[in-house]
Protein backbone atom coordinates (compact mmCIF):
# COMPACT_ATOMS: atom_id res chain seq x y z
CA UNK A 1 0.00 0.00 0.00
CA UNK A 2 2.50 2.39 0.86
CA UNK A 3 4.63 1.55 -2.09
CA UNK A 4 1.68 2.43 -4.65
CA UNK A 5 1.66 5.24 -2.83
CA UNK A 6 4.79 6.45 -3.58
CA UNK A 7 4.66 5.44 -6.82
CA UNK A 8 1.91 7.65 -7.78
CA UNK A 9 3.43 10.17 -6.13
CA UNK A 10 6.76 9.95 -8.19
CA UNK A 11 4.43 9.47 -11.31
CA UNK A 12 2.40 12.48 -10.61
CA UNK A 13 5.81 14.59 -9.53
CA UNK A 14 7.51 13.36 -12.71
CA UNK A 15 4.70 14.74 -14.98
CA UNK A 16 4.87 17.93 -12.79
CA UNK A 17 8.33 18.58 -13.16
CA UNK A 18 7.87 18.38 -16.99
CA UNK A 19 5.18 20.69 -16.88
CA UNK A 20 6.60 22.89 -14.57
CA UNK A 21 10.17 23.37 -15.06
CA UNK A 22 10.77 26.61 -12.30
CA UNK A 23 10.55 23.40 -9.69
CA UNK A 24 7.28 25.01 -8.19
CA UNK A 25 2.98 24.83 -9.13
CA UNK A 26 0.35 26.58 -8.00
CA UNK A 27 -2.30 24.52 -6.15
CA UNK A 28 -6.12 25.23 -4.99
CA UNK A 29 -7.52 23.56 -1.90
CA UNK A 30 -10.64 21.25 -2.76
CA UNK A 31 -11.74 21.50 1.05
CA UNK A 32 -15.28 22.16 1.10
CA UNK A 33 -16.05 25.87 2.38
CA UNK A 34 -12.39 26.38 1.94
CA UNK A 35 -10.56 29.50 0.44
CA UNK A 36 -10.01 28.33 -2.85
CA UNK A 37 -7.15 30.78 -3.34
CA UNK A 38 -4.22 29.42 -5.20
CA UNK A 39 -1.05 28.48 -2.85
CA UNK A 40 2.59 28.07 -4.42
CA UNK A 41 4.15 24.75 -3.55
CA UNK A 42 7.38 22.47 -4.36
CA UNK A 43 6.63 19.62 -7.42
CA UNK A 44 7.15 17.03 -4.65
CA UNK A 45 4.64 18.90 -1.97
CA UNK A 46 2.07 19.40 -5.22
CA UNK A 47 2.50 15.66 -6.27
CA UNK A 48 1.72 14.71 -2.81
CA UNK A 49 -1.84 16.75 -2.37
CA UNK A 50 -2.96 15.95 -5.96
CA UNK A 51 -2.34 11.49 -5.35
CA UNK A 52 -4.04 12.40 -1.59
CA UNK A 53 -7.54 14.44 -3.18
CA UNK A 54 -6.69 17.30 -1.39
CA UNK A 55 -5.58 19.57 -3.97
CA UNK A 56 -5.61 20.56 -7.50
CA UNK A 57 -3.86 22.26 -9.69
CA UNK A 58 -4.65 26.03 -10.70
CA UNK A 59 -5.75 26.74 -13.66
CA UNK A 60 -3.66 29.61 -15.21
CA UNK A 61 -6.64 32.14 -14.69
CA UNK A 62 -6.37 31.55 -11.30
CA UNK A 63 -2.54 31.93 -10.84
CA UNK A 64 -2.90 35.23 -12.89
CA UNK A 65 -5.89 36.83 -10.45
CA UNK A 66 -3.65 35.92 -7.53
CA UNK A 67 -0.78 37.10 -8.63
CA UNK A 68 -2.01 40.15 -9.20
CA UNK A 69 -4.21 40.58 -6.07
CA UNK A 70 -0.17 40.07 -4.58
CA UNK A 71 1.07 42.70 -6.59
CA UNK A 72 -1.92 44.90 -5.82
CA UNK A 73 -1.06 44.29 -2.19
CA UNK A 74 2.67 44.80 -2.17
CA UNK A 75 2.05 47.73 -3.85
CA UNK A 76 -0.64 48.89 -1.04
CA UNK A 77 1.99 48.22 1.74
CA UNK A 78 4.22 50.35 0.47
CA UNK A 79 8.16 50.49 1.01
CA UNK A 80 8.46 49.31 4.86
CA UNK A 81 5.81 46.40 4.24
CA UNK A 82 7.40 45.28 1.36
CA UNK A 83 10.86 44.92 2.68
CA UNK A 84 9.39 43.36 5.79
CA UNK A 85 7.57 40.99 2.76
CA UNK A 86 10.91 39.73 1.26
CA UNK A 87 12.98 39.49 4.41
CA UNK A 88 10.04 37.17 5.93
CA UNK A 89 10.04 35.26 2.23
CA UNK A 90 14.22 35.37 2.35
CA UNK A 91 13.99 33.72 5.64
CA UNK A 92 10.77 31.18 4.34
CA UNK A 93 13.54 29.86 1.35
CA UNK A 94 16.49 29.50 4.12
CA UNK A 95 14.18 27.55 6.25
CA UNK A 96 13.66 25.58 3.38
CA UNK A 97 17.54 24.90 1.99
CA UNK A 98 16.45 27.32 -0.75
CA UNK A 99 18.47 30.11 -1.91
Amino acid sequence: MHREYYEKCHAVETKLGKDYPSGDAYLVGLKPGGTNTPCNATLSTAARCIVEGTHRLATQAEVDAFLASQELLRTQAGPVGLAAAEKLHAALRASRGEK
